[in-house]
């Protein structure tokens, strides 16, 4: 458990209990992702933890002990449903899955992803 759910719980354990439920919620959504685009990066639960606890490390103490329940509520499900898009149920996967739309945007993520991983890549040099 990190500062910020330490926090939202000792604040308001009902808000803390809602978050709970949704973490496992999330978890199991996201564990499909990998059937429906098995060449995308990571986007399991693990991934989304892991962005909670980057925004728990780039807040310091004094800015967590100034937001009130509700900013940590906010805060915390952000970081949790931001994949929540990786979910397409299955059905609607193959509803659409021979369309030239579909085709069209699997090119252009993967274009976009190449040249921002070329910009990225070039900012470590």
């Amino acid at each position: 458990m990190n500062r910020l759910e330490k926090k939202l719980k000792d604040l308001d354990p009902n808000l803390f209990s809602s978050l709970q439920e949704t973490k496992n919620e999330v978890k199991l959504l996201l564990d499909q992702y990998i059937k429906n685009f098995p060449e995308y990066t990571d986007h399991s639960i693990h991934h989304t933890q892991e962005v909670f606890n980057i925004v728990d490390d780039v807040l310091n103490d004094d800015e967590i002990s100034n937001l009130n329940s509700d900013e940590i509520y906010v805060l915390s499900m952000s970081s949790y449903l931001h994949d929540i898009g990786m979910c397409i149920p299955e059905e609607k996967i193959k509803d659409i899955a021979d369309t030239d739309d579909l085709l069209k945007q699997k090119s252009y993520i993967r274009r976009l992803k190449r040249k921002l991983l070329e910009r990225y890549t070039s900012y470590l040099k």
